[in-house]
């Protein structure tokens, strides 16, 4: 009883110094040195068995305000960090995991994780392992750590952040006969095709790091990437790729992928202006949840936004002025369609109408764009 007690209020301290639950390798199980991880089940055998915190909790641990010694340092005062490169491959029984990244806080380890459901679960049997951030290496998972090794699964990396924050990012793959399916390729640094004719690209806002795009136009997808803080009071600091229209107007697209970071979307807007606190109506896909409509109706107002409406991706989005009303639309496959919401906003004539990315990190995929006007003949692209 001594033990369930003891173990568990240490497990507890463990999520409050920042611990996430995770699962000790294979390896580190049969090691008479380490054995359970406290974040797992080390609850039930700390003072009877071998238990121990692994690498990945000690890189936390090591960067939390009560134990670590960081002159110059404030804590937990946020971060623009995230990924810029992730490529995952099967190579001779391991997942090898290899990347870049970006971050204005020093980044002193990267946890990976191996998470046997589809989405992020608790996380008692996500498989944990940490490397320090060092130029040009990757990461050898050996596939025989695991315990199970087929089904549902989820890589998940996280950035430790000196600040005693971390990021979070998931992708989901599958194991098959004790093999990943995966296949995880993205580079910011990638070849990029010219924007259509008519289309632009800005940042909104006045943000230290300008978000990016790439358009590929063999397959006509825009990859954007927002590093700012996107749609936010007093003013929004994201990328986006627009064109102009004027009058009755419509835009309708396919929006693929979202990072999955907590409140980071991807997806269509109509803008007054390029200025960072003009009036908007904005319908995207949130992170895993589903169809998110936002706006801000006046000119330096507050935004506002709908309840999520359930959808996987992809998704089809559709935004459509008719006067001073725009309402958005949400479909599985662009045949059947769905009023979300509509809002009356005094937009001039011409207003800039495109593809976004919000929140610090998020990434997205748009492809299948298409918009047309009262006052012109407008090209799918």
């Amino acid at each position: 009883m001594f033990t369930k007690w003891f173990g568990g209020m240490m497990h507890e301290l463990g999520h409050g110094l920042n611990l996430p639950h995770s699962h000790q390798t294979n390896t580190e199980n049969n090691d008479l040195d380490k054995g359970m991880n406290l974040m797992f089940g080390g609850n039930w055998t700390l003072g009877i068995n071998p238990t121990f915190i692994n690498r990945a909790g000690c890189a936390i641990l090591n960067n939390c305000q009560v134990f670590a010694d960081a002159p110059g340092v404030t804590y937990y005062n946020g971060y623009k960090s995230g990924l810029t490169k992730l490529h995952a491959e099967y190579d001779n029984g391991d997942l090898v995991v290899s990347g870049k990244f970006y971050s204005d806080k020093t980044v002193t380890d990267i946890n990976i994780y191996q998470d046997p459901y589809a989405t992020p679960s608790e996380g008692y049997y996500k498989v944990a392992w940490s490397v320090s951030p060092l130029s040009n290496t990757s990461l050898r998972m050996p596939v025989s750590e695991l315990a199970t090794k087929t089904g549902p699964y989820n890589l998940q990396v996280e950035l430790v952040l000196a600040n005693g924050e971390t990021t979070f990012n998931y992708y989901p793959f599958s194991y098959d006969n004790s093999i990943p399916a995966i296949n995880i390729d993205f580079d910011d640094n990638a070849v990029c095709d010219a924007l259509p004719a008519g289309w632009h690209f800005t940042n909104v806002g006045t943000g230290t790091t300008p978000g990016v795009v790439c358009y590929t136009d063999s397959t006509r997808n825009y990859w954007i990437k927002c590093y700012g803080s996107g749609v936010s009071d007093p003013n929004d600091d994201l990328p986006f790729v627009y064109t102009m229209l004027s009058g009755d107007c419509r835009i309708i697209a396919r929006v693929k992928d979202i990072t999955s970071d907590w409140n980071t979307f991807g997806g269509l807007m109509m803008r007054n202006t390029l200025a960072g606190n003009s009036s908007f109506i904005s319908v995207n896909a949130l992170d895993t949840r589903g169809v998110f409509h936002t706006y801000r109706i006046v000119t330096g107002g507050n935004t506002g936004y709908q309840l999520v409406s359930a959808l996987a991706l992809p998704m089809w989005l559709k935004l459509e002025r008719v006067g001073n009303v725009i309402t958005s639309y949400y479909s599985a496959d662009s045949v059947n369609w769905s009023a979300y919401h509509s809002s009356t906003v005094s937009f001039n004539s011409t207003v800039y109408v495109g593809l976004v990315a919000s929140g610090s990190g998020a990434t997205t995929d748009i492809d299948m764009v298409s918009v047309s006007s009262s006052l012109c003949s407008c090209n799918t692209r």
